[in-house]
């Protein structure tokens, strides 16, 4: 996934860093067949660490 934003980065001549609501504006700009990507419905690297960390500070008691 992120090598597909930094591949679609370099070919349209966008900045290396943007926040999570850009890249996901951007991807979902430039993404065909994929209605997820399409709506905008990514996570991004932030937004899956956070998650992450919510899932494995759970007690599964």
């Amino acid at each position: 996934m992120e090598q597909s934003i930094l591949r679609l980065r370099a070919v349209f001549r966008l900045p290396d860093t943007a926040s999570d609501t850009q890249e996901k504006r951007i991807v979902a700009r430039y993404s065909r067949g994929n209605v997820k990507l399409q709506l905008g419905r990514i996570m991004t690297e932030r937004e899956y660490a956070k998650q992450k960390q919510r899932v494995l500070a759970y007690d599964f008691r």
